[in-house]
């Protein structure tokens, strides 16, 4: 019971980041393309009686740099929030933070640090 759950849920974040992952896709081939993206707003807008395309308004502060920015930002977040839950549906623990700094705050020189220390800087792992 409690795998299939697991795998439901993997199943779950998998098919998140591919929706995520293809958004971001969209926003850089939008990004890529800015110019092609407003040829085609301009050739779509159609104007009512009082000169005004609210439609393609709209579609133009989405194709705008703060709109994409926007996008990227919650793009960003989404990802960063799917990588946390993915580590922990594979069991998969966050680094151990490593404190380079002594007891009056100053950054610790290399002579100062231990093997251990050391250790985890050059492999990456944090611990």
């Amino acid at each position: 019971m409690i795998a299939s759950i697991r795998m439901a849920h993997r199943g779950d974040i998998k098919r998140a980041r591919t929706l995520c992952m293809s958004l971001l896709d969209e926003l850089e081939a939008e990004t890529g393309d800015i110019d092609l993206f407003r040829e085609l707003g301009d050739i779509l807008r159609c104007e009512d009686d009082k000169g005004q395309d609210k439609r393609n308004d709209v579609y133009q502060k989405v194709i705008s740099s703060a709109g994409r920015i926007d996008s990227m930002k919650k793009l960003a977040e989404t990802l960063k929030n799917l990588v946390g839950i993915e580590r922990e549906a594979y069991g998969i623990s966050e680094a151990a933070k490593l404190e380079l700094s002594g007891p009056n705050g100053t950054p610790l020189r290399a002579a100062e640090l231990t093997d251990e220390q050391l250790a985890a800087i050059v492999t990456g792992s944090g611990a």
